[in-house]
């Protein structure tokens, strides 16, 4: 494996948080635009064909005028955070390398893609980048070895999320944290901070296997709500078998995303911003982020 990125001190830990706070979204005062990320479903089927005078969308209870623009006028970044823990059978590994091949199909050319493994440490073993084999070296190298540190390794991906475009985080694990220096309260006040839109896959694992360690189960709470806060979604494989089709279904919402741009109205106040969106029609899920924080000025 690659020199670790982190477990490093908590005071460096510090550090990154207060960099992650930094990052405001694409949200802007005055006259620049903001950009909203939004996936509509019925079920398991994404509904397509929607335009701008479908959708309604409130800022702190104001409407707000809105245009859906081509998804393709902001590049996406994919940040991939998987689990190289313990646990990381090799029918695991071989599972997320097909899972990262799924995602990595599913991305445009001016689109990058990144990798982060994390145990007890965090290892970028691919940062940023276009270049997909260098991604798919990265999945061959992943390791099993340690605990998990999910939190500090999700804090690591949103620390480094492109605040000029769309950042998809695809966080699995399928175990509890056990190392991480940081909370999930914490954790939720720098997603809420970033423009990143966080996913989350996990497996319900069959019987431990002989020789391995029984792992804790996984306390989904916690990232279920920085999942949904984001405009992200909880994706759930009953087995490893099955793992490949959670990523499908988030490969497939890649080209079924809508973006939203609005001029906000006036000189948004400090502090948290509440953030409505749905359809003016019919009866659908609406997934997109709950809201944003305004910088003191």
């Amino acid at each position: 494996m690659s020199r670790p990125l982190a477990r490093v001190t908590a005071a460096a830990l510090a550090c990154a948080s207060l960099a992650a706070l930094a990052q405001v979204p694409e949200f802007r005062v005055g006259v620049e635009a903001a950009y909203v990320d939004v996936f509509v479903s019925r079920g398991d089927a994404p509904v397509v064909g929607l335009g701008s005078d479908d959708f309604e969308l409130r800022d702190e209870g104001v409407p707000q005028p809105v245009a859906v623009v081509a998804s393709d006028v902001l590049p996406i970044q994919a940040l991939f955070v998987f689990d190289s823990s313990s646990s990381l059978t090799n029918e695991k590994r071989a599972a997320l390398r097909r899972a990262g091949e799924i995602l990595l199909a599913a991305l445009r050319p001016a689109d990058e893609a990144g990798l982060l493994a994390f145990s007890a440490e965090i290892f970028w073993l691919a940062k940023p980048t276009r270049d997909r084999d260098a991604v798919r070296r990265a999945l061959a190298r992943m390791e099993p070895i340690g605990a998990t540190s999910v939190y500090d390794a999700l804090l690591a991906a949103l620390a480094v999320a492109d605040p000029r475009g769309r950042t998809l985080i695809i966080l699995f694990t399928d175990g509890r944290d056990n190392t991480s220096a940081l909370d999930a309260s914490h954790l939720k006040a720098v997603a809420e901070r970033t423009s990143a839109l966080v996913h989350l896959v996990t497996v319900r694992d069959a019987l431990p296997q002989p020789g391995r360690p029984i792992r804790a189960p996984l306390d989904r709470t916690a990232l279920d709500d920085i999942a949904e806060a984001t405009g992200g979604r909880v994706w759930v494989a009953n087995s490893v078998a099955t793992l490949g089709g959670a990523f499908e279904r988030i490969a497939a919402t890649l080209a079924a995303r809508y973006v939203l741009r609005y001029e906000p109205r006036g000189e948004p106040k400090p502090g948290w911003h509440r953030l409505e969106v749905k359809l003016r029609k019919g009866r659908a899920q609406v997934h997109a982020r709950r809201g944003y924080w305004a910088p003191e000025h």
